[in-house]
């Protein structure tokens, strides 16, 4: 399937949310300034990290990388601007229908590999079809995350929605593990960060049920380390010790407990 074909039949498929046309454009957007091009970022740095294995110089890759990390940057500020003019009463059932149904689970990295398992003779091109189409979905609402929340947020009937909510309501802007996630990340993968909160409000809920020791805090600690770019090497990693203190710590405070 040409690219071509493939951005028609997202296009499609995004479609049967039936979202009015203006959202619909927004979509189309999103997914070939975000999610392709962060698909390119991915298959870079995939090949990069090649190329530092055999020992090979590629400056052109680097030099190509960061022109692309650049320009997604840009274009990540002109959506969010698009997306914050739409976030009204007019289009708040085009961001229910799209919350309700996206599943904010962690997705497969999207990568050069992604595209060339889609065939329309194959079996893994359903599924690389929805993979896109939810990752078009989930980039456009964290591009406002807090106040797209804001405007849905009374629609608690719909478990993705009160999910969604719960990691964007307002109170939990400024709240402990975002600022942990802020100082300490050395990258900027959104998804990470994301799955981290997402896992944060999981963990909270079996720390106030009492299922924890000292040990387990740690081991997940480190799990999100190594998702905000550290080695996860708690005995040697000076970097990953400090971060790997402060959120067990973050996440006692949270919880009301002392272990």
């Amino acid at each position: 399937m040409s690219l071509e074909k493939l951005n028609e039949h997202i296009q499609q498929e995004l479609q049967k949310r039936e979202v009015s046309e203006t959202m619909a454009n927004l979509q189309k957007e999103v997914y070939e300034l975000v999610v392709i091009n962060e698909a390119k970022i991915n298959s870079l740095q995939e090949a990069l990290a090649a190329v530092k294995f055999v020992e090979v110089e590629a400056p052109i890759l680097n030099e190509k990388l960061t022109e692309l990390k650049t320009q997604l940057e840009k274009d990540k500020n002109y959506l969010t601007k698009k997306v914050e003019e739409l976030v009204n009463n007019t289009f708040k059932e085009d961001f229910i229908k799209i919350t309700k149904k996206t599943k904010f689970l962690q997705k497969e990295l999207i990568t050069y590999a992604t595209f060339k398992k889609i065939n329309e003779h194959t079996i893994h091109t359903p599924y690389v079809l929805n993979l896109l189409k939810e990752a078009t979905n989930e980039e456009l609402l964290r591009l406002s995350p807090y106040k797209i929340a804001d405007l849905i947020h009374t629609e608690t009937k719909y478990s993705q929605i009160r999910k969604f909510v719960e990691l964007y309501k307002e109170e939990t802007k400024e709240s402990k593990i975002d600022k942990w996630i802020t100082t300490f990340a050395k990258n900027n993968d959104s998804n990470e960060h994301q799955q981290i909160r997402l896992h944060f409000t999981e963990v909270k809920r079996m720390l106030q049920m009492g299922f924890s020791t000292t040990e387990m805090l740690q081991d997940i600690a480190i799990q999100w380390s190594i998702r905000l770019g550290y080695s996860g090497d708690i005995k040697n990693d000076p970097d990953t010790q400090k971060a790997v203190k402060e959120v067990v710590n973050i996440m006692k405070e949270e919880a009301a407990i002392v272990i």
